[in-house]
C-alpha cells in the first residue's frame, strides 16, 4: 500500500529540479541536468529512508516523519524556483 506522501516523491523532485535549471535549449546542457535530477532523486531516496527509520523507532511521530521529506525538498525547490531569473 501506498502513502500519500511516497505520492508526492516524484513531483517534489520535479520541482527541486525546475528550480535548479529551466534553461534546456541546447541538447548539451540537457546531459548535465539529467545527471542532476538522479542525484537530486538518490538524495531525496536517502532523506526519505532516513526519516521513516526515525518514524519506525518513535524517534518522530510518524505524521512528521512520512512528510518531512516532502515539506523539506518542496521548501528548498520553491526557493529555487523562486530564485530562477525570468
Amino acid at each position: 500500500m501506498l502513502r500519500l506522501s511516497r505520492l508526492t516523491d516524484y513531483a517534489v523532485v520535479a520541482l527541486v529540479r525546475l528550480g535548479r535549471d529551466s534553461d534546456h535549449v541546447e541538447a548539451v546542457k540537457t546531459s548535465p541536468g539529467i545527471a542532476a535530477a538522479i542525484g537530486l532523486a538518490i538524495a531525496y531516496w536517502i532523506v526519505a529512508g532516513m526519516f521513516e527509520a526515525m518514524g519506525n523507532v518513535n524517534m518522530l511521530p510518524a505524521i512528521l516523519a512520512a512528510w518531512s521529506p516532502d515539506l523539506l525538498f518542496g521548501l528548498v525547490g520553491g526557493y529555487l524556483l523562486l530564485r530562477t531569473p525570468t
